[in-house]
């Protein structure tokens, strides 16, 4: 997998910091962003903890304006 991830980098021309555990980091943020409890991300994950996928998962520009639309949706609900 290692050398077939290698080739498939190489010919996307992705930067050498990328590896196949990086694909784990992407996958758990993807999930976060289209709103998968982090409890099953967790669980997808095969971690034991949330701590531990905590840092797998990571804050991107599509998850902040997904949290300010539900803000403002919750303030303008309750005037």
């Amino acid at each position: 997998m290692q050398h077939t991830f290698r080739l498939a980098r190489a010919t996307a021309g992705l930067p050498v910091a990328a590896t196949v555990h990086t694909l784990r980091h992407c996958y758990a943020t993807h999930l976060l962003e289209e709103s998968v409890d982090l409890r099953l991300i967790s669980q997808y994950l095969g971690h034991a903890s949330l701590e531990t996928t905590l840092i797998y998962t990571h804050l991107t520009p599509l998850n902040e304006a997904r949290t300010r639309a539900a803000l403002d949706r919750l303030y303008t609900a309750t005037r």
